[in-house]
Parts: C-alpha cells; structure tokens; sequence
C-alpha cells in the first residue's frame, strides 16, 4: 500500500516519591489497554514490527556510580535486573495462560552513544547529563523517548496488507502488516537518582527492575495505566518493588499488542458507550472493569472520540465503572494533559486535533465532558 507516512516522537517519564513525596514514574495513559495510539479513527496502537525488540546497554566504562549492586539479601548485577525487566513483558501469563508472542533481545553493548537520539538503536543509558533532560531538583528518576511512524493517507488496509517504513535516513527498512510501528526506543536513568538492584531494594533508593520494567513497558509500546497495583500506574515509591511484578492490566495490554495464538480464544470482550442524555458520547471518560467476585480491577481504558469502548478480559463477570478526567488545569492524578500517546486528540505536541488532511482525525472533539459523577454499570 501507497501512503504519506509521519514520524512522531513522545517522551514518557518515570517518577517515583522520596519521603512520602509522589514522584511521576513515565507519562501518560491510552486509550484501552494504554497502548500508544496514531490514529484516532482507527485506532491504530504502534507495535514493533513482527513483534521484534532488542535494547542495548550504553556503557559508560566503568558501573554508573548512583546504581548500588553490592548490598541487600539479594544483589543482582545492572545487566541481570534489566534482562528480568525486559523478559518478564515477553514471558507475560494470566491465570497460567501465555497470551503473549513477542522477541525480546539484549544486544551488545554500546559505548558513549548521545541519548536519546533517533538512530534505530535502543540504548539504555545511564549518563545522560544533560540538564534539560534531567535538572537540578527533578523529580523524574527515568523516560523513554519513543518514536513511532504511521501511515495516515487512506484506511488500514485488509488483513496481511504489507506496509513498507524506511527509517533513521534510509538504514533500517521495514516490512511489516501494521500500518503504525514503533521503531526507536532510548530508556534514561536518571544519573543523579539513587538506584539499588538488591532484593528488597534498600531504603530510600529506587528498585531499579522495577522502574525498568514501567519504562520497557513504555518501549514496547505501552502508555501508562490508571490502576494503582499496575506496573505502568506512573507513580511509585523508594524502597518499593510492586511494579516488578505485572499486574493483570499489563499483561492484557502487552498481548493486546502482541498476541498468541490463543488469545482471541481465551479473552472475553467487554463494550459499551459512555454517554450523557444530551451528548452523543463521552470522548476520554475512563473505563474500569471490575470482577464483581473478588472486587479486584482488573483493566482500564479510554473511550475513543464518539464514546465507545472495548475491553478484554479473563473470563469471569464483571461491574464497569465509568470515571471522568480531571480538567487540564486541575492537577488531578490524570487530567486531559497527561494522555500525549496519541497523535489525534490528546497530543499536544502533534498535529492539529481536527485538520482536514486525509486519514486526519475529523470528528474528534475539541473539549472533553469532566465533570459528570462516576457510575457503576
């Protein structure tokens, strides 16, 4: 397929709270199983192509100096904690089932490369000194700058249409059934961030498996969640490792984007509308589904722009409760301003909202309703 292809990069940080403080752990939610979205009539989540990612380590030459290996019951060397961070995503189950195919791989390490930069290289680094990334007093301990490309001329195409993306000036050429990849991923810790690999990871330092599990999470393809117990919920705490573990959110999410053969067989499908009596439909209001057994959440998402929503789940029964956002200026937890994962709507760095141009996301509204109550369905 022939198509006008537009390359975006967003930047997810990861921030966690010293001394009770909240620390804000990568950016951003999606829509339904947060994946990042490029196309708001699709939508279209961005995927590795063939569901292939390796990362590489940016050595600096001697073992970052904010990053403690030695002390705790259980150390584990830098290379072994981000190995299990990036394994855990593609050895993802639920409930004993594998519901997830994808590749991950630890190349060789590298040496000194600026990060992040988009070069087609996935580099985890930990001497990014630059002030803008990281400035004196931040809160932010890590981001992912990810960069994805979409084809936004004309539909999506029939199933096993092929795509072709040529990236980072012509070095990487790709062919893929996904009309919207992701193709460049930099992980950046904070240099200046106190980091342990100790289990359990020592007081007033950062659990470095789990902040780095959120921020593969965000390379992969993922945006952050608004459940609590969710590894890419996009807030933690020192001396904490919860979020090495993935929550039932996560595991949908990453096999939502990367599935096994057995997962349409497996998940069940939950849909509805938000809407008000007078509005056709609630764009943003956000969906949590519930089992109405245990009372655990089990998946969140957005609405897209005319209300709707679709969520999967394990089969069981299930309550929906349907939340509003907070204004843009509010501050809340999640706010209008902190969904940056999609180009049409929420980006507010990206092309216009409503343009005309083909492909383009006509219709979306240009206000989202707040201040409605939530409601148990």
């Amino acid at each position: 397929m022939r198509g006008v292809n537009r390359v975006y990069s967003v930047r997810r940080k990861i921030i966690v709270a010293l001394a009770g403080g909240l620390t804000l752990l990568g950016a951003i939610l999606g829509f339904a199983y947060t994946t990042f979205q490029n196309n708001v009539n699709g939508p279209i989540p961005s995927l590795w192509p063939n569901a292939s990612f390796t990362w590489v380590l940016n050595n600096p030459g001697t073992p970052p100096v904010n990053v403690d290996t030695t002390d705790g019951t259980n150390p584990l060397s830098l290379k072994t904690a981000l190995m299990n961070s990036s394994t855990s995503w593609a050895t993802a189950s639920l409930n004993g089932q594998q519901l997830t195919n994808i590749s991950i791989a630890n190349g060789n390490d590298v040496t000194n490369l600026p990060s992040p930069q988009i070069d087609c290289t996935n580099v985890v680094s930990f001497n990014d000194n630059n002030p803008v990334d990281f400035p004196t007093g931040a809160a932010a301990v890590a981001f992912t700058t990810v960069s994805t490309d979409y084809f936004r001329t004309g539909p999506p195409g029939t199933p096993g249409t092929i795509y072709s993306f040529s990236e980072c000036n012509g070095q990487v050429n790709i062919k893929t059934t996904s009309p919207s990849i992701v193709f460049d991923a930099d992980i950046s810790f904070n240099p200046h961030a106190p980091f342990s690999t100790s289990t359990p990871p020592l007081s007033n330092t950062f659990d470095l498996q789990a902040v780095a599990v959120h921020e593969f999470g965000h390379a992969l393809g993922l945006d952050h969640s608004g459940i609590a117990h969710a590894v890419m919920f996009p807030f933690g705490d020192a001396g904490e490792s919860q979020q090495r573990t993935l929550s039932s959110d996560d595991v949908i999410a990453i096999s939502f984007l990367y599935p096994s053969s057995n997962f349409s067989s497996y998940m069940g499908v939950i849909t509805g509308q938000a809407a008000f009596p007078n509005i056709a439909g609630i764009f943003a209001a956000h969906v949590v589904a519930i089992d109405a057994n245990t009372g655990n959440v089990v998946v969140d998402g957005l609405a897209n722009a005319g209300g709707d929503y679709k969520l999967f789940v394990p089969p069981g029964g299930y309550n929906v409760l349907v939340l509003p956002l907070a204004p843009d200026d509010s501050h809340g937890l999640f706010s209008l301003g902190d969904f940056s994962g999609w180009t049409c709507g929420y980006d507010e760095s990206g092309p216009p909202c409503c343009d005309t141009g083909a492909g383009s996301c006509v219709g979306v509204p240009l206000t989202n309703p707040t201040n409605f109550t939530g409601k148990f369905y």
